[in-house]
């Protein structure tokens, strides 16, 4: 079940943020400085607290300097197609922080990168192109593709350029792709047949939309009813 962080205001609708997209916002913005979004980081960090109106105000004018600072920055995405070429949905990359990527034995599993498609495979021996690189688990191999596609005896993967080889695709059994309840944003319900996976980027408003909507309304809310906003984690 995916866990969110949820801001409340007495007298108005409440608001969840995924909290692994939160935590994706949390790096870039320390990155910036984390001296210059003190009202934000705090709801970032903490498991459970409160902003009382004033400060809400504050954290507005935060969320405003960091869409406009952030302008020019590009969040690497899943996008899964169907076979007619039909956008079925995405899913953009997880904090850095996320804990180690372990792979079930005979698994494939894959995530976006600023490099490309990343799958990493606990299987020996490892499917073709794969390399043990230093920090991944013993046993676990990962390789590096532009595009994946779906053929009728399985997934195709074609690699990047900087992963060597022929240029032909190469074979990827056991690839596991998420399902549609993990996508960050999705046209599609159950279990959607997906032809193609792509890497795009994807401008930074865009790629964080639902958090700032979000937490743009809560300030609105508390500003409007003169309320303190409440926030927690699951």
């Amino acid at each position: 079940m995916r866990p969110f962080c949820h801001l409340t205001v007495e007298g108005a609708d409440p608001r969840h943020l995924a909290l692994d997209r939160l935590e994706a916002l949390e790096e870039l913005v320390r990155d910036l400085g984390a001296e210059a979004y003190p009202f934000f980081l705090r709801i970032a960090a903490s498991l459970r607290g409160s902003l009382q109106p004033v400060a809400c105000r504050s954290l507005l004018q935060e969320l405003l300097s960091l869409t406009e600072r952030m302008q020019a920055i590009t969040v690497p995405c899943l996008l899964f197609r169907g076979r007619d070429g039909a956008l079925l949905g995405g899913m953009y990359a997880p904090p850095s922080r996320s804990p180690q990527v372990v792979a079930p034995r005979g698994v494939i599993r894959i995530f976006p990168t600023p490099d490309g498609i990343r799958a990493v495979a606990a299987q020996l021996p490892p499917p073709v192109g794969f390399r043990s690189t230093e920090g991944l688990p013993s046993g676990h191999y990962e390789c590096y593709f532009e595009r994946i596609e779906r053929r009728d005896d399985g997934y195709l993967g074609w690699r990047t350029k900087a992963m060597g080889g022929s240029g032909a695709p190469v074979a990827l059994p056991g690839l596991h792709l998420p399902p549609a309840t993990q996508w960050d944003f999705a046209h599609v319900h159950g279990k959607p047949a997906v032809a193609r996976v792509d890497l795009a980027t994807i401008p930074f408003a865009e790629a964080f939309a639902d958090v700032l909507h979000g937490l743009r309304s809560a300030c609105e809310d508390s500003l409007r009813l003169k309320m303190p906003l409440e926030y927690y984690r699951d």
